[in-house]
């Protein structure tokens, strides 16, 4: 990018008469500088700044005044460096017509578990790994984010998800955590998926086929999560025991998920633990503080326990669980 152009996007204000006049990446990293860098001073710090320069950077941008070290180079002060970085993101999104998607969490998670390529951008909180990205020589067919505000700053034009219009056939050989079914003539076999998820993964695998791209394979998605237990809580393998507990961490989701089970189970057979700092829309069962509370469950009292928790905690809890029913056997 020439220098002109940089200092015309972000609206800044150009300190020094240097001799470059183009810029060929970006770092926000002092210390991953290459010769030819934009450097993006976000921790604002003057150390920074110089190491960067050091570093070989052609350009410093920044929001706070400093003291110019090296003239040879461009110090770009501007009003907010936020700000800037937008206006940056806005002008590769618009100027070289990039697809943009604003996505609920479930898309979000469905769409990182599919794996999408490079060419299919997903961005949760860091705009500087999105601009990272953009200044690559080969730029990405779409960019998509389930954070609403960050998708309003850079893409205000941003289109949801497109509902599913191609055929989808869920098929009876199908479980409450495997899905097989038949999406546009195509066969999906055990999809490690509940059936209420189907219809928004379809809707992804037509996403992606829309900017030709494939599916290839799903990821192991740590969401409805299901850990299989005995009477005593100890974990075992995947469907090899009746009960077990379903871990999910999204507290949005959690509230969907437990509807769902509640609607088509018994609601005796359904169990709810849940923090107690968190607020939800729901009867809970078991308001816990901590996840060791949850060894109180009696197994006898459900069929599956919804647990809104970390799934490597309560993984843990429930290992330690057997080892100690292992013990006090001998």
């Amino acid at each position: 990018m020439r220098l002109e152009n940089l200092i015309r996007l972000t609206q800044g204000e150009l300190l020094t008469t240097p001799a470059i006049s183009a810029i060929s990446g970006i770092a926000f990293d002092p210390t991953k500088v290459k010769p030819g860098d934009l450097y993006v001073c976000t921790d604002r710090l003057q150390s920074s700044l110089e190491i960067a320069s050091k570093a070989g950077a052609h350009a410093l941008i920044f929001d706070k005044k400093v003291t110019i070290t090296d003239s040879e180079i461009a110090w770009i002060e501007v009003d907010n460096l936020d700000m800037a970085l937008i206006r940056l993101a806005r002008f590769y999104i618009a100027n070289f017509n990039i697809a943009t998607y604003k996505l609920t969490n479930l898309e979000f998670y469905l769409l990182k578990a599919i794996g999408a390529p490079k060419s299919f951008f997903l961005i949760q909180e860091s705009l500087t790994s999105l601009l990272q990205n953009l200044w690559k020589d080969t730029l990405p067919k779409a960019i998509a984010s389930n954070n609403t505000l960050l998708m309003q700053r850079i893409a205000p034009e941003a289109k949801a998800l497109p509902k599913l219009k191609q055929s989808l056939q869920i098929l009876p050989a199908s479980s409450l955590f495997q899905t097989s079914f038949i999406l546009n003539s195509h066969y999906y076999q055990n999809i490690p998926l509940p059936p209420f998820w189907i219809e928004t993964f379809g809707a992804i695998i037509q996403l992606l086929e829309s900017h030709t791209l494939k599916y290839s394979g799903l990821k192991p998605l740590e969401h409805f999560y299901p850990l299989f237990v005995d009477k005593h809580l100890c974990l075992h393998a995947f469907g090899t025991t009746r009960k077990a507990l379903i871990i999910e961490s999204d507290p949005l989701l959690f509230e969907q998920e437990v509807d769902y089970l509640k609607t088509h189970y018994k609601k005796s057979n359904i169990f709810v633990c849940a923090p107690k700092s968190i607020d939800l829309k729901l009867d809970i069962d078991l308001a816990y503080e901590n996840e060791n509370e949850l060894l109180k469950i009696d197994p006898q009292n459900f069929r599956y326990a919804a647990v809104l928790g970390d799934i490597g905690t309560i993984e843990r809890l429930l290992q330690g669980q057997k080892s100690f029913m292992q013990a006090t056997l001998f």
